[in-house]
């Protein structure tokens, strides 16, 4: 997958259901690499999750397979990043904090869903400051 910048499953640790009806925010680490972990706010509606469930977690800068197209959605009948996955938003990478000599966090925007993700420099090298989806399945 050409249009990727950064693919890893992971596993929940809480989920939040704080004071928004309809929003959750999932705490959950990676299982690939303990070092990497997120917080993420989402609809819980759409994409309902408990403690415990482990989902794929895609960050992207194009929905078309061959990073041919630059639309923000893809035309009728073309096939999608999009249809492999259960929920997907758009968002802009806002801010990079550091929190060690070899880690950093980097925060997204989904239009007031939140996204923080840390992790390893090496690990969060392809994330710039741009627009971006997230996609993500179970």
């Amino acid at each position: 997958m050409s249009t990727s910048l950064f693919d890893d499953i992971f596993s929940v640790d809480s989920v939040d259901t704080g004071k928004y009806d309809k929003v959750a925010r999932v705490v959950a680490s990676s299982t690939s690499s303990q070092q990497t972990k997120l917080t993420l706010d989402v609809n819980s509606e759409l994409f309902p999750i408990s403690e415990g469930e482990s989902f794929t977690l895609t960050l992207a800068k194009s929905l078309s397979l061959d990073d041919s197209a630059s639309s923000w959605r893809p035309k009728a009948g073309e096939r999608s990043l999009m249809d492999d996955y259960d929920y997907v938003m758009h968002g802009t990478v806002y801010k990079f904090q550091e929190t060690s000599a070899t880690s950093v966090q980097v925060y997204v925007s989904f239009g007031g869903l939140l996204l923080c993700l840390e992790g390893e420099f090496r690990t969060l090298a392809n994330l710039k400051q741009e627009n971006l989806y997230l996609l993500m399945r179970r």
